[in-house]
């Protein structure tokens, strides 16, 4: 039982704070990334250190604008923003969303 309440308490933390709703609306402003908020919450559960929601945002637009590694057509495809749903890694944690215009 109280290991299930600490898993919960990232969660909670993050309703405290507008919910989701304020990291995707952060997540957009910042690079217009817009984040499912099931993913939120699976970011928040793999990393209890980020509770503030501009702190997550900016985590997620750190992977989703991060260079990939290796050039050639990978690289040159990287360049443009995809148009439907994209997923990236966020401390571990798979993150789905889309960009908006």
């Amino acid at each position: 039982m109280r290991l299930a309440l600490l898993a919960l308490a990232p969660v909670v933390m993050l309703a405290g704070c507008n919910s989701a709703g304020t990291v995707q609306a952060d997540a957009v402003k910042i690079c217009g990334f817009l984040p499912t908020a099931a993913a939120i919450a699976n970011v928040l559960n793999a990393s209890p250190k980020l509770t503030q929601p501009i702190a997550i945002a900016q985590a997620i637009c750190d992977a989703v604008l991060a260079k990939p590694t290796t050039f050639g057509a990978a690289r040159i495809q990287s360049l443009a923003k995809p148009s439907g749903d994209i997923t990236v890694i966020v401390r571990g944690v798979r993150v789905t969303g889309h960009f908006v215009k």
